[in-house]
């Protein structure tokens, strides 16, 4: 890989696949009242090693979108890929940080951002040190014990 971030556990140059894929989304959340269309007919492709900021006004779709290719929830229709392969539920590839800190109080910063791979029982002395990192990288790793 020369430079840039490693997109989903994506290391293709050659672009064959895209790292993340949605094709003519919609996602209509229904109440007893109505229906809202908080996407429709959404065509997005993230390239591997691409950076991509999805920003808007609240309630535009920006969480939808990422629970959709975290698998959180499925789509109305269309479909969500996630390094070629189609996106049916939760996995082990994509997460997110949620709007609300979720932080928990009583764990260090290190051990609230361990706390994914603790869950999947992923945590080696390889996998510590690549958070550690990721911690210095964003100028907090002075504060991983606090």
């Amino acid at each position: 890989m020369s430079g840039g971030a490693n997109v989903a556990g994506v290391d293709d140059p050659g672009g064959r696949a895209s790292a993340i894929g949605l094709d003519r989304v919609w996602m209509i959340y229904h109440t007893r009242e109505a229906e809202t269309a908080a996407l429709a007919q959404m065509s997005l492709e993230v390239a591997p090693q691409e950076f991509v900021a999805v920003v808007g006004p609240s309630g535009c779709g920006k969480s939808t979108v990422l629970s959709l290719v975290a698998g959180l929830i499925k789509p109305t229709s269309g479909s969500v890929e996630v390094c070629g392969e189609m996106v049916t539920g939760p996995s082990g590839h994509v997460g997110y940080m949620l709007q609300q800190d979720c932080l928990y109080e009583w764990r260090t910063i290190l051990g609230n951002a361990l706390l994914g791979l603790e869950v999947q029982r992923a945590v080696t002395r390889e996998s510590v040190e690549v958070v550690r990192r990721m911690l210095n990288a964003y100028g907090l790793g002075e504060f991983e014990n606090r």
